[in-house]
């Protein structure tokens, strides 16, 4: 079955600005593309690898997390070690006279040894904590780099989407025109005006939503 579509002056002009506004978008799209990428380029947004840097510098959990590791790696050290030597000095009030001859001052320093096997196993309990808390730390790293990552490209998602909106709403608003511009000289018809305006409608719905979704998802990233 052979489909013929007849080549009339307003499909010519439709098919003309809708390949004027897609070379535009792919042109825009490179360049976006190629500003996210190099990390050379200047640009005003902060870059994924900033973003990460920020995140794991500044998220509660993750500096709550660095605390604990720091103070189970003290108690490591410290359950490794004997306890503090006591140094003890004694002045007696008046000389007593003993069996070895009189009570003066003294100085005497003391140590206490734990049970044979009782220092090695604090160290090992306490070595299984630091552990247990690096294990921890490492999976809330990689679970806030992977939302950070998500939302970062959801971002950069919407943006594009909103980008080929933009260019979507200059071509329909054109097409809306000349349809309306026919209609007048009674070349079309109410009906194709009125689906030029829905699809002119729909274009700019389309463009408020993925601008809402993208300051909900900022929203979202900022409280990362």
């Amino acid at each position: 079955m052979k489909l013929s579509i007849p080549f009339t002056r307003k499909f010519a002009r439709v098919t003309a600005l809708l390949s004027i506004a897609l070379f535009s978008l792919s042109v825009s799209a490179f360049a976006k593309e190629a500003e996210v990428i190099s990390p050379a380029a200047p640009t005003s947004s902060p870059t994924l690898v900033e973003l990460i840097d920020v995140g794991l510098s500044e998220n509660p959990s993750i500096k709550a997390m660095r605390a604990a590791l720091h103070g189970v790696e003290q108690r490591y050290s410290s359950a490794r070690a004997f306890d503090d030597p006591t140094l003890s000095y004694t002045q007696p009030i008046s000389e007593v006279e003993t069996r070895l001859g009189p009570n003066k001052r003294s100085i005497a320093l003391s140590q206490k040894l734990p049970y044979p096997g009782k220092l090695r196993l604090k160290g090992k309990l306490a070595r299984k904590d630091t552990e247990l808390a690096g294990i921890n730390l490492e999976s809330a790293v990689r679970d806030l780099v992977a939302e950070i990552k998500s939302s970062y490209y959801e971002i950069y998602y919407l943006d594009m989407a909103a980008n080929l909106s933009r260019e979507r709403i200059k071509v329909l608003e054109h097409f809306t025109k000349a349809e309306m511009n026919d209609y007048s000289v009674g070349v079309a018809g109410l009906s194709e005006v009125v689906s030029a305006e829905t699809r002119f409608a729909d274009a700019e719905y389309d463009l408020v939503l993925f601008e809402e979704l993208r300051r909900a998802e900022t929203s979202r990233l900022n409280a990362l």
